[in-house]
């Protein structure tokens, strides 16, 4: 499958496996603008994580009416509190778990008594105003010392590790946050570079008493580790950074770096083992995407813990507490367990059908209920139900009249066919409409009835196959070949020219 398939496809899949009850109204959409003729799928897994970020979840309105009954409930309790409790005072890092708005635990922002003061007196605000002064201070201090990189003192390491131009990432279940920790970013505005992947160093270290202050618009990062790079050198490495990047001044130090728009709209990095590109992304800055791999000798494995991940504390809890019940009432299967929830069969019972499907979500299948249930089934005998074909039939069909056109489905070209009289399809993926192409796929096409024993002796096709006809008939010795005239279409290939006693009997995908 072709590079421009496999992006289809998983922006298909992608979009699939999305949680339907937030997001079952995009694909709903997407399909009726597609039988409008108007095709907006997304053609990249990138196009189609944008296409997810930007939508609103189809059940925001039902939990906004619910955030805001609980608010006003908030703020009768707040109410019956004082109204002159002075501010809490703490630093930017102190501030999460809490409200941004008057520091205090227990609740958020939009829910707080206080959320309609000036934004400039939230505590959020005034902590981190408090931090950057506190940076311009240290930086002061240091005296330009804390981005002294040149003075950091390279140590060998023991781990193997790839270089990063050789990058790869194996294809398995990737959340935003961690695929971002996998993209490199080159950036002209940073005079330092920074990695946060422990993937791509190796021997990482204190810095040895040089901090890094790393401002960015959501605070300041303080970095105090260091790492190698293969094929780079020494580097500042956080965990805490969103994603690895390159300063472009220190990139070109390195290695010559060129960018030419007419030509492609990406920064060209002449590495000696080969020319690395940081292309242009839908935010406007250029990265550079290491090369993906089709992962078929792994096995993913879903976790308990990577499942909770998708959940809130309470779903869980409620799923703990169906699990629980579940296994005093014997495990008996997960319909009859719904069926005793629903018939009220257990007094002031708490557990809901909704607790129940969280906690097969969750947790899985119950382990004690697999035990002495999962028993090997006898496999059913093998029955040859092959029907011979009298040969009167096959000498009587042995001549075959072919009829070919090329067709194309969702940006993709196939070349089909459909024999006479037997009706007979194939339907083959083609690259594009080269006349080698082509002729590849009809060389397969012919094998097929070849291998069966008939003969091709005709072919139906128009005009745009002419150069490709022209070597089958040299080629193959018996074949004439019919073209239709110019300006018109043979119609048999088309699906709207099969005439109801046409339709095929048997259908061949072929690569």
């Amino acid at each position: 499958m072709s590079g421009k398939a496999n992006d289809l496809l998983m922006a298909t899949l992608y979009l699939m496996n999305a949680d339907q009850s937030k997001y079952g109204g995009v694909l709903k959409g997407l399909h009726t603008q597609n039988a409008l003729g108007n095709n907006q799928f997304p053609k990249t897994i990138t196009e189609a994580n944008n296409v997810l970020s930007s939508y609103i979840p189809d059940n925001y309105n039902k939990n906004k009416k619910r955030d805001d009954s609980k608010r006003d409930r908030d703020d009768k309790d707040h109410k019956n509190k004082e109204e002159n409790d002075d501010e809490i005072k703490l630093s930017f890092a102190q501030m999460e778990g809490r409200c941004y708005c008057c520091g205090r635990a227990g609740h958020k922002s939009p829910r707080c008594r206080d959320r309609n003061k000036p934004r400039e007196e939230w505590a959020i605000n005034q902590a981190q105003a408090q931090q950057h002064t506190q940076v311009e201070q240290n930086n002061t201090n240091n005296n330009g010392n804390q981005d002294n990189t040149s003075a950091l003192t390279k140590t060998p390491g023991t781990q193997s590790v790839t270089s990063w131009v050789g990058t790869h990432v194996v294809l398995s279940h990737i959340e935003r946050r961690q695929w971002m920790k996998i993209l490199m970013l080159l950036d002209s505005q940073s005079t330092v570079t920074i990695m946060c992947n422990r993937n791509l160093v190796k021997n990482i270290r204190s810095s040895g008493g040089h901090v890094l202050y790393l401002t960015t618009n959501k605070g300041t990062l303080i970095v105090t580790q260091i790492a190698d790079l293969p094929d780079w050198g020494v580097v500042w490495f956080s965990e805490e950074s969103m994603t690895n990047i390159f300063s472009l001044a220190e990139m070109r130090d390195r290695y010559r770096v060129t960018y030419d728009s007419s030509e492609e709209d990406a920064v060209i990095v002449h590495h000696p083992k080969k020319a690395i590109k940081f292309v242009r992304n839908h935010m406007n800055l250029y990265v550079y995407q290491p090369e993906i791999l089709k992962n078929t000798g792994v096995q993913l494995v879903k976790t308990v813990d990577e499942n909770k991940a998708f959940y809130t504390d309470r779903e869980i809890a409620r799923a703990k507490r169906a699990r629980e019940l579940y296994q005093a009432i014997g495990t008996p299967s997960i319909q009859d367990f719904k069926a005793i929830v629903r018939s009220n069969m257990i007094a002031n019972n708490p557990v809901t059908t909704k607790d129940i499907e969280l906690a097969e979500r969750i947790f899985g299948q119950d382990i004690s209920a697999l035990k002495g249930k999962t028993t090997r089934l006898k496999p059913v005998h093998v029955v040859e139900d092959y029907i011979a074909i009298p040969p009167e039939l096959i000498e009587s069909q042995q001549q075959i009249t072919l009829c070919i056109n090329a067709m194309k489905v969702n940006e993709l070209w196939f070349l089909t066919s459909i024999s006479r009289n037997i009706y007979y399809r194939t339907a083959q993926y083609i690259e594009n409409q080269t006349a080698a192409i082509h002729l590849e796929a009809m060389t397969d096409i012919l094998r097929i009835y070849n291998s069966a024993g008939f003969r091709v002796t005709r072919i139906h096709c128009d005009n745009a196959f002419r150069s490709v006809m022209e070597e089958i008939e040299n080629n193959f010795e018996g074949i004439h070949v019919n073209f239709a005239n110019a300006q018109e279409h043979y119609q048999r290939t088309s699906p709207s020219g099969i005439s109801p006693h046409a339709l095929p009997k048997t259908t061949s995908y072929i690569g």
